[in-house]
């Protein structure tokens, strides 16, 4: 049984790296993209997510508002932009993953 993915981000290349690593990886399979967080809203109204990989940083709606709009979330991978500290995602939840694909990937 493969995990659902979503993919929220509003860069571009973030949302290409991550689509990357999850076609590349048995056990995941990508639902959809989204650029903000309103379309990840009607993507998860629609169809079950397992996982959402989401920027913390957006225009609009951050990552950590649009998670609070959840009922019930999927677990969450945040990106985090290089030199932020997780501190307010990890008191948020307690399974919260952070992580900055981007950080392992290039620097």
């Amino acid at each position: 049984m493969k995990l659902k993915c979503l993919l929220v981000d509003d860069e571009p290349l973030a949302l290409d790296v991550l689509e990357s690593y999850i076609r590349r990886v048995d056990g995941l399979e990508l639902v959809a993209r989204c650029d903000n967080a309103l379309q990840a809203f009607d993507v998860i109204q629609s169809q079950p997510i397992d996982l959402i990989f989401l920027d913390i940083q957006m225009p609009r709606l951050d990552g950590i508002e649009f998670l609070k709009t959840l009922q019930n979330p999927p677990k969450v991978v945040f990106r985090l932009p290089t030199g932020i500290l997780p501190l307010k995602p990890l008191s948020l939840m307690p399974w919260i993953t952070c992580s900055n694909p981007f950080r392992s990937a290039g620097s």
